[in-house]
């Protein structure tokens, strides 16, 4: 990686801490460093099929009790066919609104768009800068915790950004 790609991965890494929502954040992102034609709108590829029981660590930072469901969503978040995140998502469908469930259920909108009427606030548990391998693309990986603005979690997304994030596609 280039001195000007560590640099602009450096920013990138900063934009993402400190945003309340990725989704939104990367779409500014593209606009701004004009990685694709504006106005630039993420759409999803939803896998629903995941793990069945949550593991125990997530089920305790979402502090849920042993009878609540906890639901899996894996995506992968791209502009124009270019990805540029993959994200595990397990979420708490009783802290959301039926219409925000119906949306995540059985459309392919990204959850940090679907959430954001909540005001939702992020706290990161894990930034870690990874090595792209020999035909790799995979530069960061995030963990994080989305809370309602009344503090209760409602998800833990384990998110992971690609190069296509630090080169031009116009």
């Amino acid at each position: 990686m280039s001195l000007g790609q560590t640099s602009l991965l450096q920013k990138l890494d900063e934009t993402l801490l400190a945003a309340s929502s990725a989704t939104r954040a990367m779409e500014l992102w593209c606009e701004d460093l004009l990685l694709f034609p504006a106005p630039v709108r993420m759409t999803a590829s939803v896998e629903r099929n995941g793990p069945g029981r949550p593991p125990d660590q997530i089920r305790e930072l979402l502090a849920v009790r042993p009878d609540e469901i906890v639901q899996y969503r894996r995506v992968s978040l791209s502009v124009h066919r270019h990805i540029l995140s993959r994200a595990e998502n397990w979420y708490v469908p009783a802290r959301l609104p039926d219409t925000m469930n119906h949306v995540l259920t059985m459309t392919s909108e990204p959850f940090g768009r679907v959430v954001s009427p909540l005001t939702i606030s992020r706290t990161t548990l894990e930034s870690v800068r990874l090595q792209p391998r020999t035909g790799g693309d995979e530069i960061l990986r995030h963990v994080a915790v989305l809370r309602r603005k009344d503090g209760i979690p409602i998800s833990i997304v384990t998110e992971i950004y690609m190069t296509t994030l630090l080169q031009r596609h116009v």
